[in-house]
């Protein structure tokens, strides 16, 4: 083979060798630039499915609190508000609790109080006792709610005796001062928050949509 020939074949073989390693080398590029692109399809799955997850959080978080909000109210505030309303209308009656009552005779008087009030003030133990974890109550307020449960139970077993001469004040466990005007309060921010947490919910759904 002459030296022309020889040269020529070296030649063909490097330009050989250098399209093949331009060859690798373009596919090296591209799957890496395919790689990259998967990578960025990935982190940007991964951030949609974060803000995706995060908007499901927070809409779980606002529903439990629109549900507790809403079994505060229903289940604790306006039962115990309601029966506080009918426990003060009925104590103005009765000749035995107030100074300023109606007179009527004492015989229905004490009818009114074993039928009616010591009934209404049952109920109002009951709902506090079985739904204290409810109410968020402060220590004023949870103070407010022992001595009411003191002020009924002295009540109920001085009438439950046939004492009528002596109210739950004159043996130290009056009616706790304070304690509707607290309720009357805490309902009335409890109904705001409610009303505040619905609107907002059902604003950021029309936002959705």
């Amino acid at each position: 083979m002459t030296s022309f020939h020889q040269q020529l074949l070296l030649t063909l073989l490097d330009k050989g060798a250098l399209a093949l390693i331009a060859l690798l080398l373009g596919y090296w590029i591209s799957r890496r630039l395919e790689d990259y692109r998967n990578a960025q399809k990935k982190m940007s799955d991964l951030e949609r499915d974060k803000v995706v997850l995060q908007n499901e959080i927070e809409k779980n978080k606002r529903t439990r609190e629109i549900e507790f909000r809403e079994k505060q109210l229903s289940s604790f505030y306006w039962p115990v508000y309601f029966r506080f309303v009918k426990d003060s209308a009925l104590w103005r009656i009765i000749p035995q609790l107030s100074d300023t009552a109606t007179r009527i005779p004492d015989r229905i008087g004490r009818e009114i109080e074993l039928n009616y009030l010591i009934k209404n003030q049952e109920e109002i133990v009951s709902l506090i006792e079985s739904n204290i974890y409810l109410a968020g109550a402060d220590e004023e307020l949870a103070e407010g709610f022992a001595a009411y449960i003191r002020h009924v139970a002295v009540y109920r077993a001085l009438r439950a005796t046939n004492t009528y001469d002596l109210n739950p004040i004159d043996v130290g466990e009056p009616f706790p001062d304070g304690i509707i005007p607290a309720i009357e309060g805490r309902l009335k921010k409890l109904q705001s928050d409610y009303e505040r947490l619905v609107n907002s919910n059902i604003g950021k759904s029309q936002e959705k949509d």
